[in-house]
Order: C-alpha cells, then structure tokens, then sequence
C-alpha cells in the first residue's frame, strides 16, 4: 500500500505542508517501512515545529506512531497444528498471541485437531485467514 497523503494535498498547499509531507515520506522509506495510514495526515503533526530538525523529529514520531508494518517473516515448511507452541503458531500470517492461545486451547480441550478445516472451529479463524494458512499447515 502506497504512502497515503490526507485529501486535498496537492499543487495548492501550503509550503510548510509540502516539506512536512516530503519529511514524512523520507522518514517512512528510511524507517523500511511500507505504508503510513491515512490518520497520519499533516493536521496530525505540530505546525508550531515545521522547520529543521524538530519537524522531522516530531514527523517521526507521529510517524512511528501511525505507520502499520504487519509483514512477519513466513515459516519456512509446514507447521504441525497440533504439536505447535505459541511462537511457532504466530510466525502464521494472520495469526497473533491470542489467536495463537486459541489455537493451543482447542486443540487441548478436544485432543488435538483431526483434520486441517477443524481450525476453523477456533475463533478469530474464518475463510480468509485460513486461506492464507493452509499452505503453512500440516497435522
């Protein structure tokens, strides 16, 4: 997803709004970054430090604040859905601590999982998350 500018941002702006923006970019791709949400938007960041220094140290820190990264290295193979730890679970995409809990919890209260598709008994697992697992999963 591209670096998203607030609606209106163009030719026409301000000055300041221009540098702020350019900081803002520059601060996301150094940061190795891919996306700064649309809530980051120049209104979001103090015009009283526009220049130098301190409006790039007041764009990084708003943009550290708003700025999504849910890109996680992918297992390499297939993981066991029913002799995997918690960290072995949210190395999946789409799945984080507490699903990952979930997962484990289920699968202890019914003695393990008999068939891939029986993840989806777990909550916070629908169609699309499972789509994304199963060339990640083995039993």
């Amino acid at each position: 997803m591209p670096f998203m500018e607030r609606p209106g941002t163009g030719p026409g702006q301000k000055k300041e709004e221009r540098k702020m923006v350019k900081a803002l970019k520059g601060i996301v791709m150094a940061l190795g970054m891919t996306a700064l949400v649309a809530s980051a938007t120049i209104a979001a960041v103090p015009t009283s430090n526009v220049k130098g220094a301190k409006a790039a140290q007041s764009a990084s820190v708003h943009a550290k604040r708003t700025v999504r990264n849910h890109r996680k290295a992918l297992p390499k193979g297939k993981i066991s859905i029913n002799r995997a730890s918690v960290e072995q679970l949210q190395s999946l995409p789409r799945i984080g601590p507490k699903v990952a809990r979930r997962i484990i919890d289920y699968r202890t209260a019914h003695k393990g999982f008999k068939t891939i598709e029986e993840l989806r008994n777990v909550r916070g697992i629908g169609v699309r998350t499972m789509s994304k697992l199963r060339p990640y999963l083995s039993l």
